[in-house]
């Protein structure tokens, strides 16, 4: 057996290289020790991106149903698991946009939106188009309220306007008709307006609210045909009241369409005699959001 003695100076260099050793692997060990801190804080971050996007998601799957319930203002900060979200709304703004925020912990996410309201002149509007040629005048008339009837139609009473009215010839508003702005938020500006090819006389009490022109150049009306309804349709009406066998009245009570549409009614029976074939009306006998069957808003959510 051979048995070696270490001197001092060995004793030494081995412990100096222990230490160095121990610092290695320590700065090593806090090194991954940081980095796995670094990895698991950039996770956090990116999942509370995520999070946050989701309940900018969520304000902006609410913001439809308000709308149409006409409710315009900003959605408040809403808590919902670990974050909130809130809407601001632009209804003023043209184009009209919403901006949706999801917060979660410092992250936060933003998502814009374009709101998507009827186009110009076809809000709260009337387009007098001319494609015969043939000389006419868009005449307004009434006086008081109109008679609530059986169904909960109006009858008589004063012609009101609630938007812009362009004629491709002469308008006259007689006794107590009026044209006035369109109801809030008036995405496009809809002041009560009127344009007219030829004259805009106004006679007795009756009234304009917007600006009036005459004389404008006359432009090209909207190509129906073109639009193809008949392929491009939400709703085949005819096709529906066919499938489920009715000939007259509504649809059945479970159908999505029975509080907005009527098929040859028997209250109408002369107006519906007066021309050929079935007659459709647009006509929410309940169901409506709020208001009346004549003014309000029906359960289709067209926008």
């Amino acid at each position: 057996m051979e048995i070696r003695m270490f001197n001092k100076s060995e004793k030494g260099a081995a412990l100096v290289l222990v230490i160095i050793c121990s610092l290695i692997l320590s700065i090593m060990g806090f090194s991954l020790l940081s980095l796995a801190k670094t990895e698991i804080l950039l996770t956090k971050k990116n999942v509370n991106k995520t999070k946050a996007f989701y309940l900018a998601e969520a304000g902006l799957a609410l913001l439809p149903t308000r709308l149409l319930s006409k409710e315009f203002e900003n959605i408040k900060g809403t808590a919902l698991g670990e974050g909130s979200y809130w809407v601001d709304v632009y209804c003023d703004e043209d184009p009209p946009y919403a901006v949706s925020s999801g917060k979660v912990g410092n992250e936060q996410k933003s998502i814009k939106v374009q709101l998507s309201f009827l186009a110009p002149p076809y809000e709260e509007a009337i387009y007098a188009g001319n494609s015969s040629g043939e000389e006419f005048t868009f005449m307004l008339r009434g006086k008081g309220d109109p008679q609530a009837v059986w169904g909960g139609r109006e009858v008589g009473g004063k012609d009101i306007i609630n938007g812009n009215i362009f004629a491709d010839r002469a308008v006259a508003l007689h006794e107590e008709s009026s044209v006035n702005p369109s109801p809030l938020p008036n995405s496009y500006g809809l002041n009560g307006d009127v344009e007219a090819t030829q004259n805009v006389d106004i006679f007795d009490s009756a009234s304009i609210s917007g600006a009036i022109q005459e004389g404008v150049p006359s432009p090209d009306g909207p190509d129906l045909l073109g639009m193809n309804y008949h392929k491009n349709n939400t709703h085949d009406v005819g096709e529906l009241f066919a499938d489920e066998g009715v000939g007259s009245g509504r649809l059945p009570l479970d159908h999505e369409l029975y509080d907005v549409v009527v098929k040859n009614p028997s209250d109408r029976s002369a107006e519906c005699a007066s021309t050929a074939g079935d007659d459709y009306f647009l006509e929410p006998e309940s169901g409506f959001m709020a208001g009346t069957p004549k003014g309000g808003g029906t359960p289709l959510g067209l926008g």
